[in-house]
């Protein structure tokens, strides 16, 4: 399949925590956000002794576009007064106790602590929420990422890589011929088509790369989803738990149920990865985080499924957004 379009590989728009199944099976997310936002202890920039936490950041030799967010009035470093998720840290939302705009809010708890002699630093912590801010600011509010082909491609073959390990997992579908193909061509198009809300066309040609199929079985591929569409009624690529019923069809895996996927995603990445399921800004955290060094979730196992796409994913998001 050949890819068509000026840049196949674009966005449309940007998704938004609210469009997350997930998120909204839990009320207490909302309520958790608008109380960091409104109520939580906010770092004052201005300070002199803020100057500590710009050293350290500036210690690390990151790149220029960091230490911006850091010091932006745009990212607000905060103490909430409630534990917020691990997979919340980092968000980003307008500020509605101050001017409305919209910023990333970044939880310092344990990060960034106050001492008699000024602030002491978990640096490798911070800078990967830095880095997370970043990411989820530019898709957010500049949605700049539509022109960023390679960096979206670079998503979708992480995010194709966790998952079909999960599946493999639980399934031991590696011992199927073809069938890890297979699965890497419905998750990197499920990513591209439900979380990239990318055209079907532009999703199936990055489909198609990644798991390095012909065109004959991208049709194949193509009309099982057809198939599963019109005995179900259902679109199986509209939102993760949909999918997972899908792969659970697709591969006879009767145990392969969304709570199960839930289950194991968390225990073998942490639960700070849990949207990376249907979120790019969570699935770019995981990235980061891995690549950072800061142990935040589990490091080691998301290095050795993603490799050397996971260093050049984070090298995008660092140096070239």
């Amino acid at each position: 399949m050949e890819l068509k379009g000026d840049n196949p590989m674009a966005m449309t728009k940007s998704k938004t925590y609210s469009d997350c199944f997930l998120y909204n099976q839990y009320s207490n997310y909302q309520v958790v956000l608008v109380d960091t936002i409104t109520n939580a202890d906010r770092i004052d920039k201005t300070e002199k002794i803020f100057e500590d936490v710009v050293y350290e950041i500036k210690r690390s030799r990151t790149d220029a576009s960091i230490m911006k967010v850091l010091t932006s009035d745009n990212s607000v470093l905060v103490y909430p007064n409630t534990v917020m998720p691990k997979a919340m840290k980092v968000f980003v939302a307008k500020d509605i106790l101050k001017d409305k705009k919209h910023k990333a809010f970044i939880d310092v708890t344990n990060i960034i602590t106050k001492s008699p002699d000024g602030y002491k630093v978990h640096d490798t912590a911070l800078l990967s929420h830095l880095v997370n801010a970043k990411f989820a600011m530019y898709y957010t509010v500049n949605n700049r990422l539509v022109d960023k082909p390679t960096l979206n491609l670079l998503a979708c073959r992480n995010f194709a890589s966790l998952y079909t390990h999960i599946v493999d997992y639980l399934g031991k579908i590696s011992v199927i011929d073809y069938a890890k193909e297979r699965c890497l061509y419905y998750t990197a198009r499920y990513f591209a088509e439900s979380v990239l809300l990318m055209e079907s066309e532009a999703a199936r040609s990055i489909a198609v790369k990644i798991s390095g199929i012909t065109d004959v079985k991208e049709g194949l591929y193509d009309n099982s989803i057809e198939n599963y569409e019109n005995d179900n009624k259902v679109y199986p690529l509209n939102n993760v738990k949909e999918f997972s019923k899908f792969i659970g069809w697709i591969f006879k895996l009767e145990d392969f149920r969304f709570d199960t996927l839930i289950e194991k995603w968390m225990y073998l990445y942490g639960p700070g990865t849990l949207f990376s399921l249907e979120y790019y800004p969570a699935l770019a955290a995981t990235i980061t985080d891995a690549y950072c060094g800061a142990y935040l979730n589990n490091q080691k196992t998301i290095e050795k499924i993603c490799g050397r796409d996971m260093i050049e994913f984070a090298k995008q998001v660092i140096y070239h957004i």
